[in-house]
């Protein structure tokens, strides 16, 4: 038995189109989601990397896949296929302003803790848990300052 409310779902499927997102730079629909990144568990918008150029946006426009050809004959070297299949994976840990904040706040961090470390000891306090909050401050900082001053680079993912 099909119901009214089938039948309206059914209609809607029918005249929904289907649209493709493609590069503004090279035009090309070789695009994949940002997953370096934690943007899911921050609610934020979902960014979009070209697997060619590399250009990186929330935002890429679509097109009606009827459309598809246009957008061939406008672009004169057409849409570049990749021969590689594989995604072309961020290993960094962000963009421009987490890579500041990571390098003002990583030797911060192993500064305060070594300060933290010298005074523990130097006042002969070992009670409770004063050394072993500055060793863990410590440890961040330098943590924080291998990640930010080592060179990160792109690797493949096949």
């Amino acid at each position: 038995m099909v119901t009214k409310k089938n039948e309206r779902r059914n209609l809607i499927k029918e005249e929904r189109k289907k649209y493709i997102k493609f590069c503004p730079k090279c035009n090309s629909i070789d695009i994949y989601q940002d997953k370096s990144t934690m943007q899911s568990l921050g609610y934020l918008p979902t960014k979009y990397i070209c697997n060619n150029c590399g250009y990186s946006s929330f935002n890429f426009p679509e097109i009606d896949i009827n459309e598809l050809d246009k957008l061939h004959l406008q672009n004169k070297q057409g849409v570049k296929e990749s021969k590689n299949q594989s995604e072309l994976i961020d290993t960094s840990y962000g963009k421009f302003y987490v890579k500041v904040m990571w390098k003002i706040v990583g030797p911060i961090f192993l500064v305060f803790g070594l300060i933290y470390i010298y005074i523990t000891i130097s006042s002969h306090s070992y009670e409770g848990l004063d050394l072993l909050i500055g060793m863990i401050i410590a440890i961040l900082g330098t943590i924080m300052c291998y990640i930010t001053f080592t060179q990160k680079q792109m690797i493949r993912m096949k």
